[in-house]
């Protein structure tokens, strides 16, 4: 049995830590929000999210550059 995670929300957190690299393992992943909840950098394994239609990262610290691998998404 397997278990597909859709949907995940991580909305106004006290939590200010980058985003665990778990996350970019969810394969099956549609949508994901991270609202004020995160700093550091967007790291290239976001491009790993093909399933990924809807991402929402406002209000969030991060910092550095976009990586390109956004665009595979």
């Amino acid at each position: 049995m397997s278990t597909k995670l859709e949907s995940l929300k991580f909305d106004y957190l006290n939590y200010l830590g980058t985003l665990p690299s778990e996350l970019f393992r969810l394969y099956e992943l549609k949508h994901m929000a991270v609202i004020k909840s995160m700093e550091g950098m967007l790291p290239a394994e976001i491009g790993n999210l093909r399933s990924l239609e809807y991402l929402d990262i406002r209000k969030n610290s991060f910092d550095g550059q976009i990586p390109t691998e956004l665009g595979l998404l």
